[in-house]
């Protein structure tokens, strides 16, 4: 039984996995937390309405890969269904990130009118299912008590607050400096980039953010004893709650448009080459029907989505362009689709990182991909990025059993604008070399020229 990485941090319990099915230990010491839980009519709800995770509990005769030592610790073990792709937050465009800290408020009040409360509220817990975020921490949850503290306020503060607000008032990408700061930002990170005009006509900033940064920034109140807390009303902190709500709805980013968010719209294609591309990804979908699959330079995710309508059970999308990521989540979720796009570098991904680098495993031992489509990417990665022809290939035949490549020409204009203010140093980027890479790793199944210019799309299958 080998604990998940990340759940070394919860004294009542750790996650693990065995034969691809996830289990949940629960500590004896947790054995009551889980009893109230069990019996408090709004956990069924929260998860028949698909907020929180489900699990059910197995007979000690079932528990699985259990350890006699670890079997003496252990109150009850529990089942959790497998979650096709797992994610972090720093991976999250910013309509996602804002969805998941809206979701964890509404998930808290509702506990709060239960005599329920969260112990803490790190962004790890939630995960999506398409674009609907969903609590997968059942143990985060335990019985209030009356007049104490949020101590989980500082840590949503960091992990939710403080990236959409480098976005809205500093107008760049948090996911890079979140995946380096893993516990999330700091908020005097934040705070000399909101206006002055911006605090008086949000007092819900100066209450959530500047008091906060300024608490953070002192250690003054670091010798004040805990016994001299005064009680906090649950009102009050139901109030708190819903301030934060309000906050966090009226976040927006401020950001300017790039050649690349309006591709979908502004592309080199012609009509008739655009109507081949998407037929020809709808064909490989309804062909290959893959549960899980990889769009890599996914853009707004119109590839993508396609191919879930037309025979994909999910699919997770990569790319750098925050606004185009943006129009792709709130597509799938005004759509209800099973699409997440990723703020992720195809050429630096998210490595594995955290305690002993492996308490957040890295992205392609996440997303387990069984269908891939690469489509206007492999000039990105070698005129762009000085891949090497055969490595970049070679590393997007890897991420899946069958997909589909396109190719795109030096002489296409597209690439000529790339190779403007450079020299062209890439004697073999060409057709045939790129034919015989994909030869010398899988079986070419389908190749198809796109109307009106010289681009070529590849469908491979690994033999």
């Amino acid at each position: 039984m080998a604990r998940a990485p990340g759940s070394y941090r919860d004294p009542a319990g750790w996650v693990f996995c065995h034969d691809k099915r996830i289990y949940r230990a629960v500590r004896r010491s947790a054995a009551e937390q889980l009893s109230l839980l069990r019996q408090n009519p709004c956990i069924a709800s929260l998860v028949k309405e698909g907020s929180l995770i489900p699990f059910e509990e197995l007979p000690r005769s079932c528990w699985p890969a259990i350890t006699p030592k670890s079997e003496l610790e252990l109150a009850h073990v529990l089942e959790h269904p497998k979650l096709d792709i797992v994610s972090y937050p720093y991976e999250w465009p910013f309509q996602a990130l804002k969805r998941a800290a809206l979701a964890h408020i509404e998930l808290h009040l509702e506990l709060l009118s239960s005599g329920l409360t969260l112990k803490d509220a790190s962004a790890f817990n939630i995960q999506f299912r398409g674009a609907k975020p969903i609590f997968i921490d059942l143990l985060s949850i335990r019985e209030y008590e009356d007049g104490e503290y949020w101590l989980g306020h500082n840590q949503f503060l960091r992990q939710f607050v403080a990236p959409l607000l480098l976005e809205t008032f500093g107008r760049v990408p948090f996911q890079p400096l979140y995946r380096a700061l893993l516990h999330g930002v700091p908020l005097d990170h934040v705070t000399p980039m909101i206006p002055w005009h911006a605090w008086l006509k949000q007092p819900s900033l100066v209450m959530n953010v500047l008091f906060p940064a300024k608490f953070e920034a002192t250690d003054k109140f670091a010798d004040a004893p805990l016994l001299s807390r005064k009680p906090l009303p649950k009102s009050t902190l139901k109030f708190l709650l819903i301030s934060l709500r309000k906050l966090v709805a009226n976040l927006e980013p401020r950001r300017k448009e790039t050649s690349w968010s309006r591709y979908t719209t502004t592309s080199s294609y012609s009509s008739v080459a655009a109507a081949t591309k998407a037929e020809e990804v709808a064909r490989f979908a309804n062909v290959v029907r893959p549960r899980a699959l990889l769009d890599v330079g996914c853009n707004d995710g119109a590839y993508a989505l396609v191919a879930l309508r037309n025979g994909a059970v999910s699919a997770v999308g990569i790319d750098t362009d925050s606004a185009a990521l943006d129009r792709g989540y709130s597509s799938a979720e005004r759509d209800h689709l099973s699409f997440q796009p990723l703020y992720v570098d195809i050429a630096n991904p998210t490595p594995a990182q955290g305690w002993m680098g492996e308490e957040r495993p890295r992205i392609f031992d996440r997303i387990q991909a069984d269908g891939l489509i690469a489509l206007a990417i492999l000039h990105h990665l070698v005129i762009g990025q000085n891949v090497p022809l055969d490595e970049a290939v070679d590393a997007l035949i890897q991420l899946a059993p069958k997909g589909l490549i396109e190719f795109i020409p030096k002489t296409d204009p597209l690439i000529q604008k790339m190779l403007f203010h450079r020299d062209d140093v890439f004697p073999e980027y060409n057709f045939q070399k790129f034919r015989r890479a994909i030869e010398l790793r899988a079986k070419i199944v389908r190749e198809v020229p796109l109307p009106d210019s010289q681009r070529v799309l590849i469908c491979y299958e690994k033999t």
